[in-house]
């Protein structure tokens, strides 16, 4: 333990199917109807980019009298999945990603919990498009309930803003949030 959090590690590697296809949007002038730079490609690969995020995790909190586990967690995302420039839909990124993330649940009552996990993104810029995602904010939540024993229901959200623009070759890329 330490600061009485229990210490572990989250260590995903994703595998992953991607599959798709179509146009973005109305040719670009001077291409074919379904030219390459308007078509929707997937890399055939599988393996997404590997994450690790070591934690501090306490279940023995309460708060207002109720019971609230709650958690801290660093994740880094690491540029180890199979990406090629040439696909719109890659498994991997090209680019490291650093997301601390809150999360929590908290008993209201024996049935009824409210779970939130606030999480924010910052990413460096990718070494073959030279393009740097913009800076993220995000969380999700849930309202469940215990419906007969051991069996809850939820009502579940997200929501995601951008922070700063999207960069290109250093440069900020207008309206991009």
């Amino acid at each position: 333990k330490i600061l009485g959090g229990h210490i572990g590690a989250d260590v995903l590697l994703p595998i992953v199917a991607i599959s798709g296809s179509g146009t973005l949007g109305p040719p670009i002038a001077g291409t074919p109807p379904a030219g390459p730079l308007n078509s929707f490609t997937t890399n055939p690969a599988v393996l997404g980019d590997f994450i690790v995020g070591p934690f501090l995790q306490w279940f023995d909190t309460k708060l207002l009298g109720r019971p609230f586990l709650q958690r801290f967690e660093l994740d880094f995302v690491l540029p180890t999945g199979q990406y090629d420039e040439k696909y719109i839909a890659n498994p991997g990124s090209n680019l490291w990603t650093i997301e601390p993330h809150y999360a929590f649940v908290w008993f209201l009552t024996p049935q009824l919990s409210t779970s939130w996990r606030l999480m924010y993104d910052y990413s460096t810029e990718n070494d073959d498009t030279k393009i740097k995602p913009g800076q993220v904010f995000h969380f999700n939540y849930s309202f469940e309930y215990e419906l007969f024993k051991n069996f809850r229901g939820a009502v579940a959200g997200y929501y995601l803003k951008q922070v700063t623009e999207d960069e290109i070759n250093g440069q900020d890329i207008s309206n991009s949030e």
